[in-house]
């Protein structure tokens, strides 16, 4: 299990946009990410996707809604997202992420 630095500095890399450096640094080389009906995917591929994304977005920001959840097993973390995209569209989003 994370510690609470390692979690606060997930958080904190995430709230700087930097969803990609969050992936490589605190992800585990055996990740396995799902996102609502896609396939499961490993860590590289995740970031393939990510640095993808990322070329199509002007502006985007990341929120922490705080608390956080940790117990023994699990770690759940809410977020809330905008993305702004250079077709001038944008998409609002919160999404729970879990890590055990």
């Amino acid at each position: 299990m994370p510690t609470i630095k390692t979690i606060e500095d997930f958080i904190a890399t995430v709230e700087a946009n930097e969803h990609v450096d969050a992936v490589e640094r605190f992800y585990s080389s055996n990740a396995a990410i799902k996102d609502n009906q896609s396939e499961i995917r490993g860590k590289e591929r995740h970031i393939e996707n990510e640095k993808s994304m990322l070329l199509k977005i002007r502006k985007m920001h990341s929120k922490c809604t705080r608390p956080y959840f940790v117990n023994s097993i699990f770690v759940v973390i809410k977020w809330q997202s905008r993305f702004e995209f250079k077709n001038d569209t944008f998409i609002e989003m919160e999404e729970m992420h879990t890590k055990n």
